[in-house]
């Protein structure tokens, strides 16, 4: 298959087939083929091509697509200076928009999203829709810490920016979670997963922030899964033990808060562990019933609470 350029600068895709003929009688050569437009196959192989690698909503690449483009670039990075920093978003409000304004308002939202992240990356990286309201962009040739910080609060700032989706204005926050790599030896599922903890644990302390990935987030990611499946097990099982413990912290005049301190012992056969979900909260919060009392009613609503915990 070759490309060839008309007079008029249509560009023509042609299946050709060819073969050299050496004359006996003057011992000349031709060359004799057939060639055959196939301009519209080939612009249907790519539009598959391209359906199979990028999102339809927003045109983004998608996540294979992404993650095939962050090798190559890790791959490469011994050979030029600065970091390769990679940035986790999940929109913080994007259920809302949903649910408030409706699926069409949402997919509105996520293009525009889309849009003003590619002018974030400027040809220095490439960006992708991870899925749903998720969003992975990798900035590269990056000098130090603080310019990785530059651009993710650029990011924040960007999508701070008013959205006008009908008669109404919304803005996008987004959670970002960061992490680098500075040399070849970090493949790129390595490296998402990093940032994909960092992001979580942006959302876990108030959403709306920007979080790099530490060591320690892996450790406490992996333990609230280990936690979660014991917790689940005990509970399927029933070896349980399921107290309640009141805190109170006395000032003059009265009680300042109160904190319940909800254990789920679960009983294994060598060992016993406890699991403690603590809430505190403002003396007014708690009726004396509830300070006072250890009815069946709160026991059963906190074995639901902490059932749910053990499938979050």
């Amino acid at each position: 298959m070759c490309r060839v350029e008309s007079r008029d600068g249509t560009v023509v895709w042609l299946d050709h087939r060819c073969r050299l003929v050496t004359r006996i009688d003057d011992k000349s050569m031709t060359l004799e083929g057939i060639a055959r437009d196939v301009t519209t196959n080939k612009a249907l192989e790519d539009r598959l091509h391209h359906q199979a690698c990028h999102d339809p909503l927003t045109g983004l690449p998608n996540r294979a697509y992404f993650i095939d483009d962050l090798e190559t670039a890790l791959s490469s990075l011994d050979d030029r200076p600065g970091t390769l920093a990679l940035f986790f978003l999940d929109l913080d409000r994007f259920k809302l928009v949903n649910d408030g304004l409706g699926h069409s308002a949402g997919d509105q939202m996520l293009c525009i999203v889309a849009e003003r992240l590619c002018n974030v990356v400027r040809g220095k990286g490439n960006i992708a829709r991870i899925g749903g309201d998720e969003f992975c962009l990798y900035v590269d040739g990056l000098n130090d810490a603080a310019t990785v910080t530059k651009v993710a609060e650029r990011i924040q700032k960007t999508l701070a920016e008013p959205i006008a989706i009908g008669p109404t204005t919304i803005t996008a926050p987004a959670s970002i979670g960061v992490a680098t790599a500075n040399d070849s030896t970090t493949n790129a599922e390595t490296l998402l997963a990093a940032a994909d903890a960092a992001m979580y644990r942006a959302k876990e302390l108030g959403k709306g922030r920007i979080e790099v990935f530490d060591r320690r987030m892996r450790t406490a990611a992996r333990k609230k899964l280990e936690l979660q499946h014991e917790l689940r097990s005990a509970i399927v099982r029933s070896i349980v033990d399921l107290g309640h413990d009141l805190r109170l912290e006395v000032v003059a005049g009265g009680v300042e808060t109160a904190e319940q301190l909800s254990a789920l012992r679960a009983f294994g056969c060598d060992t016993a562990q406890s699991y403690f979900v603590s809430r505190p909260k403002p003396a007014s919060h708690w009726n004396d019933k509830i300070l006072l009392s250890r009815s069946t009613g709160v026991e059963k609503s906190e074995r639901r609470r902490l059932a749910a915990i053990s499938a979050a």
